[in-house]
């Protein structure tokens, strides 16, 4: 276990938990901006929004040296019988991926093993995940 305290818009985790907040809490990590950590840290409100919606949609947050370099990590949601997002199962990418297609690749093998892991754990929580209505019918 690594702890430390880091801005949450600039780390895989730290997304997830900000993407999936209510609007008014996500607006409060916004409007407290973000400090120049990197040539790739997103610090205008509108980008970091933009961020946290498509961590969001796609159901996972990726941060490629946006904290430091060289680090990358990417993470998903584990959520409670609400619905509510408690927690982040991520990975961290190991400081040999220097390169936008090596994070690709990184984040291709971990994405399913941590999609299941985290919906496992997710169901452990109580967490039901919605029925999807079948494709094509109708």
């Amino acid at each position: 276990i690594v702890m430390h305290r880091a801005p949450a818009a600039a780390t895989a985790s730290g997304k997830i938990l900000l993407a999936f907040q209510p609007e008014a809490e996500r607006e409060r990590g916004i409007a407290r901006g973000l400090p120049h950590l990197t040539p790739r840290t997103k610090t205008a409100p509108n980008d970091i929004r933009s961020d946290l919606d498509t961590c969001r949609t796609r159901g996972f947050g990726i941060a490629f040296y946006e904290l430091q370099h060289p680090k990358g990590a990417i993470s998903f949601p584990v959520f409670d019988s609400e619905g509510n997002v408690v927690a982040a199962l991520g990975a961290i990418a190991p400081g040999l991926i220097e390169t936008d297609e090596a994070m690709q690749a990184f984040c291709g093998l971990a994405e399913e093993p941590l999609r299941r892991h985290s919906l496992r754990a997710s169901v452990e929580l109580g967490y039901r995940p919605p029925i999807l209505a079948p494709v094509g019918l109708g």
